[in-house]
């Protein structure tokens, strides 16, 4: 017994090359290169195929669930197994093509007038009842044959569209969908083709094409189409004539099928069938003589139907591909033969009977045959049909008809055969499974069960039951009969993870070490089974409409040109004639708040202040939250986030050197869409209250449409006094394990545990919201896992962080690189004369700048709206009582405060300097200060030493080292205020 594995034809149709119609719709990685469960709904599951004792029922465990799904076979569309790549050995000298498609290899026992005995390397010894099998074709080395199939989509690659496999067949009824397979054409070759439809017949059979052809031969197609559409009264140009040809084409054109040979001086057509309406079918022997330039076509009996001459080719190699073209109806591609030919024209037999093909193109009619496996040959009871020079006529085809059998049978050495064709009967009953090998055999058959490696199967036809390896299965195909169901009452949601996409409905909450999980029962399955608690995936219960891009009315802006602050102060003050958004009647839930986490809840605002926001709402338990957890509060009017460019957005997204201690935490939107970068003190239904450049506004809250928490970028040197509000996003770590994220249809997201599933409502707790709950029916996405942190980094405003603005070239060539806690240090303030002025103390008493000349000055301005100063101004005080008295003077400097004010900050501060009141804040003004708190140092000479921007240690400490070199002290490397 030869082996045959490694020859060019089993390599052929062995070849690993898993490509299937639903590649489309799956592209997540695991589905790529793990089992996979496609169901006849089109829903498919990653996962693997675990042990059955029932029949016809595959137990599948998905990537996605703790535990495994019985599918009755009569939902499964296919299961794959993409990491069969081995090839089977491959050991036999015939292939018995069964009916339904499939196809057993292997060594030729016995045949006998009721059965076929063939010894398969994959399957075993089989017996096959005669009337199971459709054609006995030699195999393996001297057969011929380079192609025999299809068995589903193995070798071929769809190239546009999608086409599907069934029960090996190839199909599709989508308009425009080209198949290409890169199987060899020898020059002189011999073609069988079945191809049937349902509705229409129109298709373009292509062969000896390449893949580039194959598209540029459709493209033409789609472009003679579209060449008897009209634009604007003008006829659109034909596309360029290509360059190369196909050696023959087959294509149906008005219910008619025609052969076409063309090449670039020259075509020849002829028709070669008529099909009627509806449903057909077309059986062709194609017979092709490239180095003539001649072609053939005849029907399954041999008889002619049409022929196309052409000038012969040069050029005599083996040409390569075959495509087939669904253009407008459906297709189904059921055989395909190509093997070489001897060049001699075939002999015309009826179809219902049974004969033997040998090599020299002789035909014997067979009435019995047996086999004698000792010498190898077939043993036939037949008259011979001897091949005819020329076409046939009606009357010399009546005399090719099988006479009375000589009384010597005939015998026909095994490799001398071609073919051996039985007038099978026999049908597929039912709706069974096809399993398709790594070796290309395939068989059509019901499961009986799987244990420990091994699939029993039960095969039409076959004496016994056959047992195969299951690591030797390559593809299973299921009949994919969707059962009729009653109208679930549970919405229906469409589970998406990596390498899964399944319909179904979350029954319920289940716990797994402690952590909740939900329950998901596939549409086609009746078994709920848990998800994996760490899964990240989503499932969707509605998927966003398209909405078509509305145009934009532009208003004209009538008002007089004003500077942009102006502009700005009078929208959110209520000057602008511009009309302003009503305030809702309603008070409960016309506003939205966005979290940084994601989530986004309809509420109403009480107040905001310097811890937070107080709000209320119907929806959550909570009714407060601190800033670090705020992104977005608007109004519930449906505004897109503001239109600006990219540029406009960094100016307002980058934080100043000067602001870098009090920076201007939110962005102010106003009901016209503009915008203002400030720091929110506080607000309420009325007012709101805001610091704008050390200025304190009054803006109107029904002028404010939207603001953002800004949220700035936080420093590696940063001190903890200066990132109370400025944590770093929160990220995955944030949601514990089992948390779910609800999407809902009216724009509203809540991240929570879930606790139960109860009348299509699923409730839990969040950890910022308290007791949450939503209707199923009202949500459109319901996140899980890591998908929630993925899905918050991706929503609007998410990206809005103030970054700090680049230090000047000129501080790093100096190798002096800024000090992101301390911009003061690059002010162009030191050296200079200190700016004298005079202003009121607490107690009334006059205090002038220039009478304290010889002694070190310290000037601190600050507020007491102003969280920085009120951390820093202990820390600047100890740090100077380090000092005695008459040598350092600390001087603090309030900015637009009353007395009663600055003595209550004092008093919480426990602090005690000497205030000056800046009430206009024109010694301010003199100091350049734009951000506080604000610290100065003036030498002994009346001149500025050094500037501090920000409070915090590290300000104090660095203050503490100037101060020391000031006096004629040596500054200690780590010296630290004291206190």
């Amino acid at each position: 017994m030869k082996n045959y594995s490694h020859s060019p034809v089993c390599k052929l149709l062995i070849a690993a090359t898993w490509l299937m119609g639903f590649n489309s719709l799956c592209t997540a990685s695991t589905g790529e290169h793990s089992p996979q469960l496609q169901l006849a709904n089109g829903d498919f599951l990653a996962g693997m195929l675990l042990d059955s004792s029932a029949s016809d029922v595959l137990v599948w465990q998905s990537t996605a669930f703790t535990e495994a799904f019985p599918f009755p076979a009569v939902v499964v569309a296919a299961a794959h197994f993409p990491g069969a790549t081995t090839p089977a050995e491959v050991s036999g000298d015939f292939a018995a093509e069964l009916v339904g498609g499939n196809l057993v290899i292997g060594k030729m026992l016995d045949i006998t007038s009721e059965e076929l005995v063939i010894d398969s390397s994959s399957l075993g010894k089989c017996r096959i009842a005669k009337n199971r099998i459709r054609r006995l074709v030699r195999w393996g080395e001297g057969s011929g044959i380079t192609y025999l199939g299809p068995h589903g989509l193995e070798g071929w690659t769809p190239k546009t569209g999608q086409w599907e496999e069934v029960t090996g067949h190839l199909v599709t009824n989508k308009r425009g969908t080209v198949l290409l397979s890169e199987c060899k054409i020898p020059a002189q070759a011999c073609l069988e083709v079945e191809i049937s439809w349902q509705s229409k017949p129109d298709f373009q059979l292509a062969i000896g094409v390449g893949e580039n052809l194959a598209l540029e031969s459709f493209q033409n197609l789609v472009e003679g189409f579209n060449n008897f559409a009209f634009r604007g009264g003008q006829r659109r140009k034909p596309k360029p004539e290509p360059t190369s040809f196909p050696l023959l084409e087959f294509e149906t054109y008005n219910s008619k099928l025609r052969m076409v040979a063309e090449r670039k001086k020259e075509a020849d057509i002829a028709p070669v069938a008529d099909f009627n309406e509806g449903a057909g079918r077309v059986q062709l022997q194609v017979y092709v003589d490239s180095k003539k330039g001649n072609f053939a076509a005849y029907d399954r009996e041999g008889k002619f139907l049409g022929e196309v001459h052409v000038f012969p080719e040069t050029d005599s190699r083996v040409r390569e591909g075959i495509s087939l073209t669904n253009r407008t109806g459906d297709v189904r591609l059921e055989r395909l033969v190509v093997r070489n030919w001897n060049g001699l024209e075939p002999p015309h037999v009826e179809t219902d009977q049974e004969y033997v093909q040998t090599l020299d193109g002789s035909l014997a009619v067979v009435d019995s045959m047996r086999f004698d496996a000792d010498l190898a040959e077939f043993v036939v009871e037949a008259k011979k049909v001897e091949p005819v020079n020329g076409r046939a006529s009606d009357e010399e085809a009546t005399n090719l008809q099988p006479k009375e059998p000589k009384q010597k049978p005939l015998r026909i050495p095994s490799a001398n055969v071609v073919e051996i064709s039985f007038p099978s009967k026999g049908k597929l009953s039912g709706r069974p499974l096809s399993f398709l090998l790594t070796s290309g055999e395939r068989l059509t058959a019901s499961l009986g069960s799987i244990a420990d490696g091994k699939v029993t199967l039960i095969c039409p036809g076959f004496e016994s039951p056959v047992i195969l390896e299951l690591a030797n299965i390559r593809s299973i195909v299921g009949p994919a009969q969707t059962p009729a169901t009653a109208e679930s009452e549970q919405p229906i949601g469409r589970l998406e993870s990596d390498g899964i996409s399944c319909h179904g409905v979350v029954t319920s909450v289940t716990t797994i070490d402690q952590t909740p999980t939900l329950s998901f029962r596939p549409k086609l399955s009746e078994t709920s089974v848990p998800l994996l608690p760490k899964l990240s995936a989503k499932i969707v219960y509605r998927d966003p409409p398209v909405k078509s891009p509305k145009p934009m009315v532009r208003r004209e802006n009538v008002q007089k040109r004003k500077n942009l602050a102006e502009q700005l102060m009078d929208v959110f003050t209520g000057k602008s004639n511009l009309p302003a958004v009503q305030a809702s009647n309603r008070r409960n839930e016309d506003q939205l708040l966005w979290l940084r986490e994601g989530d986004r809840i309809p509420c109403h605002l009480d107040r905001l202040d310097e811890e937070g926001i107080v709000f209320h709402t119907s929806l959550v338990e909570a009714t407060s939250l601190p800033h670090k957890h705020l992104k977005v509060w608007e109004k519930r009017v449906g505004h897109p986030a503001p239109r600006i460019d990219a540029a406009k957005q960094e100016r307002l997204l980058t934080l100043p050197r000067m602001q870098r201690s009090n920076p201007p935490l939110h962005l102010i939107e106003s009901v016209q869409g503009d915008l203002l970068r400030a720091r929110l003190l506080s607000m309420d239904d009325k007012n709101a209250i805001a610091e704008v450049r050390l200025n304190t506004k009054t803006l109107a809250s029904s002028r404010i449409r939207r603001i953002i928490w800004l949220h700035p970028e936080s420093s590696p040197t940063a001190d903890e006094s200066t990132t109370s509000n400025t944590e770093p996003y929160f990220g995955a770590e944030a949601f514990p394990t089992g948390s779910v994220q609800a999407i809902c249809r009216d724009g509203v997201r809540l991240t929570y545990l879930p606790k139960q599933v109860a009348d299509s409502v699923l409730s839990g707790t969040s950890r910022l919201l308290g007791d949450c709950r939503v209707k199923l029916g009202e949500v459109d996405h319901l996140l899980l896992g890591a998908a929630i942190a993925d899905s918050a980094e991706e929503l609007p405003f998410q990206d809005w962080k103030l970054s700090p603005a680049t230090d000047p070239l000129f501080v790093q060539e100096d190798g002096q690189p800024g000090d992101p806690m301390n911009p003061g240090a690059q002010s162009p303030l030191i050296g200079l004369e200190a700016p004298d002025f005079h202003l009121k103390t607490l107690s009334g008493d006059v205090f002038r700048l220039g009478d304290r000349r010889g002694h070190l000055v310290v000037l601190d301005f600050w507020a007491s709206w102003c969280g920085p100063c009120v951390q820093g101004m202990p820390l600047i005080e100890n740090a100077v009582r380090q000092f005695v008295p008459e040598q350092v003077e600390l001087i603090a400097v309030n900015l637009q405060e009353d007395a009663q004010t600055i003595e209550a900050a004092l008093e919480r501060m426990q602090i005690s300097p000497q205030v000056l009141l800046d009430i206009d804040g024109a010694a301010a003004g003199k100091y350049a200060v734009t951000a506080i708190p604000q610290t100065v140092v003036i030498n002994a000479e009346g001149k500025i030493a050094a500037v501090f921007i920000g409070g915090g240690r590290a300000a104090a400490a660095e203050m503490q080292n100037v101060l020391q070199q000031l006096l004629g002290d040596e500054p200690l490397e780590n010296d630290k205020p004291a206190g």
